[in-house]
């Protein structure tokens, strides 16, 4: 009986600090994370032997984390190509000239470097991204062998970016 008893005082103890726990852990200020305005890349930036232009037209967001972004990309004067794997779209023939190989993270921690930033890549993301047909080269940037890369220049066609962000890691 004084067994099952010591068993009950324990167990009401467990839930009393999981109960104290939750109700610490629900204080406004614990749950909001903070946000940071991301900050726009300049332009002309080289990387591997191409400049990279952003636009300087820039209106800060919000983010979880430290971001960069570049804003009407444009490679060597060229929108930077944009696509999936066709693994992904099956259904679709548009945006599949990439073969969903495209060198974000590597172009996003070139741009950090050219900065001056040592900040670890967290996500590099698209943002205005499409599928639809551009009239006008673009470009991709490929790994061709461990830490060498190269600029392809595509033909017209399907699937280019707008804007690129860096987010580092907290």
């Amino acid at each position: 009986m004084e067994r099952n008893g010591l068993r009950f005082a324990f167990n009401i103890g467990i839930l009393l600090l999981f109960y104290l726990n939750v109700i610490d852990s629900d204080k406004p200020e614990d749950t909001l994370e903070a946000r940071f305005p991301d900050k726009a890349f300049p332009s002309g930036m080289m990387i591997y032997n191409k400049t990279i232009e952003c636009s300087v037209d820039h209106q800060p967001g919000q983010f979880p984390a430290q971001t960069w972004t570049c804003k009407d990309m444009r490679v060597g004067g060229l929108r930077l190509a944009y696509g999936y794997n066709e693994a992904i779209l099956k259904d679709n023939d548009k945006c599949k000239e990439t073969g969903g190989r495209n060198e974000l993270a590597e172009i996003c921690r070139q741009m950090m470097d050219r900065i001056g930033s040592k900040k670890e890549l967290w996500a590099a993301f698209v943002k205005n991204a499409t599928c639809g047909r551009l009239d006008e080269k673009r470009f991709l940037l490929n790994m061709t062998a461990v830490n060498q890369y190269s600029w392809d220049q595509m033909n017209p066609g399907y699937g280019w970016i707008y804007t690129l962000r860096y987010m580092a890691v907290k």
